[in-house]
């Protein structure tokens, strides 16, 4: 199916709260991010609202209900999530550019070490000052200057429940929400099918579209302006040069998947599943039998993943079982197998089910991995 990409600016007006889960205690935690799935809740509300329609229209039911559509989650300034194999020095943390320590990544000098060749160490701690690496975590922006972190503001909001009958703070209800700050942008990828292009592009105004996400509604918060653009779908060009660049550094074909967003893969029992397969790249134009069944490397951890049905029910979901976003994978090529490679395949693709939520995002060839301090934006 053909489709045409969209760039989504989310700019928060006010404190935003989108939980990540039950509350634990007193506490809600609240995501990092903007979910592709309240970006395609949003915009459905819209859609109904401007052409009063029905569910049933058959429009609306392929840009929000069938899957044809894929609504990306959105991050702080089209932010990418740090790989699970990146690390940093764990007092100095940060990168170069930044005016910290280094930034090293360990998915191929792990996969080199698994190989029959002499290569060199690993770095196992900062080249500057000696003191142990620790997990990068959070988000990073690439550019042609050389990578930077990305910081989301969050702050915690505590408020008291209001007895109905004495209109006073009700004894022992206090409670606590972690929110978005006001003040900041947040940019996903939508895609949707190329003949409803007009139909999609006629949702946000030039001016922006006036909304609000997330819960607390009714206390001010999650009040945002969304504006959307076409973009160029991209990807496609540099990804030869990505498979030779990481074919070289290895001497060997290596297919390297990294997660962009949280994953959702079942097996053929429909069971949730914690790894990745080739064949889960099948639907791609990827040949599985010319990779190992099994990656031969893998950085990766697995997360619950909630969510809440509209109205009417606004019934708690079934939890899922989620590949966490920064996840990454690198296959081997079976034998003495020369993998051929789609010369359509993107660079960005998506994977598993619930696409249409934001989940499954991914990226084939990260260039993080090769150079994570010297990276170029190339997608």
């Amino acid at each position: 199916m053909s489709r045409v990409s969209f760039r989504l600016s989310i700019h928060l007006e006010s404190p935003a709260l989108l939980a990540a889960g039950p509350p634990a205690g007193n506490l809600v935690e609240g995501l990092d991010c903007i979910p592709g799935n309240t970006v395609r809740g949003v915009l459905a509300a819209t859609y109904l609202r401007q052409n009063g329609h029905e569910p049933e229209d058959k429009a609306f039911q392929r840009l929000f209900l069938r899957g044809e559509a894929h609504f990306g989650f959105a991050y702080k300034e089209g932010a990418w999530p740090f790989p699970l194999s990146a690390r940093t020095c764990k007092y100095e943390d940060g990168f170069v550019r930044d005016g910290e320590h280094v930034v090293v990544d360990w998915l191929l000098a792990d996969l080199l070490q698994n190989l029959d060749t002499e290569p060199p160490a690993a770095d196992r701690s900062c080249t500057v000052c000696d003191h142990p690496l620790d997990y990068a975590e959070g988000y990073y922006q690439p550019d042609g200057e050389g990578p930077h972190e990305v910081h989301v503001r969050r702050r915690t909001i505590t408020r008291t429940a209001i007895d109905p009958a004495r209109a006073t703070a009700r004894s022992g209800q206090l409670y606590s929400y972690r929110v978005l700050e006001e003040g900041q942008r947040f940019l996903g990828t939508v895609e949707v099918p190329s003949d409803l292009e007009n139909t999609f592009n006629g949702l946000v105004s030039s001016d922006g579209l006036s909304a609000r996400i997330g819960t607390a509604r009714s206390r001010g918060q999650g009040w945002c302006t969304i504006r959307c653009e076409r973009s160029e779908a991209g990807g496609n060009t540099d990804l030869a040069v990505a498979y030779n660049e990481y074919r070289n550094s290895l001497g060997k074909p290596v297919l390297a998947v990294t997660l962009l967003s949280d994953t959702v893969l079942r097996d053929d029992y429909l069971r949730y599943r914690g790894q990745l397969r080739p064949a889960d790249l099948s639907h791609l134009g990827i040949v599985p039998d010319d990779w190992q069944e099994t990656p031969s490397v893998a950085y990766c951890a697995t997360r619950t993943v909630f969510g809440f049905d509209g109205a009417p029910l606004r019934l708690p979901r079934e939890p899922r079982l989620a590949i966490q976003r920064g996840s990454c994978f690198a296959f081997l090529a079976k034998g003495g197998n020369t993998p051929t490679i789609p010369a359509n395949l993107a660079r960005r693709v998506w994977l598993g089910d619930h696409n249409d939520e934001g989940y499954g995002e991914a990226l084939l060839w990260h260039p993080f991995h090769l150079q994570p301090d010297q990276e170029i934006a190339c997608v």
